[in-house]
């Protein structure tokens, strides 16, 4: 996928929303998670 699909899907955005809903009692679960959403976007 290139970028430009990737924000046209906009479904990072929704993947951190459900994060959010479903980590809300585990901050570093979601940290970690979080952490390897941004590498795998910064490749």
């Amino acid at each position: 996928h290139s970028y430009a699909s990737l924000q046209q899907n906009k479904w990072p955005l929704l993947t951190v929303d459900v994060i959010n809903q479903n980590t809300s009692c585990n901050n570093y679960m979601r940290n970690e998670i979080l952490d390897k959403l941004a590498r795998y976007y910064n490749c």
